[in-house]
């Protein structure tokens, strides 16, 4: 989004730089490349800078427990939120948990089930 006007494909870009990944492999933080812009049709240019921030995912972690009969009642996914955050405040992030209570047809309590969960900061 650096042309403020005009169409495409009326320009040629020439983007430098590269995605500087950090040598132990962990997430690059940021980097900078520069656009040099030509309109086509009067051989005009510009140059810009771009700089690209890479936030680092969430930090996870798996979870289990365990609930006793009383306790399945009124079961409430969310609850595990700050379970499986490693760090941060649950409040910047956003969670879409997959998956359900699996209540058996008999109305027996529920054995085992497996949720999944998204998390979006």
């Amino acid at each position: 989004d650096i042309l403020t006007s005009g169409n495409v494909a009326d320009y040629t870009f020439v983007w430098t730089g590269a995605l500087a990944i950090p040598v132990d492999g962990g997430t690059p933080e940021e980097t900078t490349f520069r656009a040099v812009v030509t309109d086509n049709t009067t051989g005009c240019t510009s140059e810009t800078e771009v700089v690209i921030t890479v936030n680092p995912d969430p930090a996870l972690q798996a979870t289990s427990a365990s609930y006793c009969a009383d306790e399945a009642v009124g079961f409430d996914i969310n609850n595990f939120n700050d379970d499986i955050l490693t760090s941060g405040n649950i409040d910047d992030y956003t969670f879409v948990w997959t998956g359900a209570l699996a209540i058996p047809a008999d109305g027996g309590l529920p054995v085992s089930n497996t949720f999944s969960a998204v998390v979006t900061d």
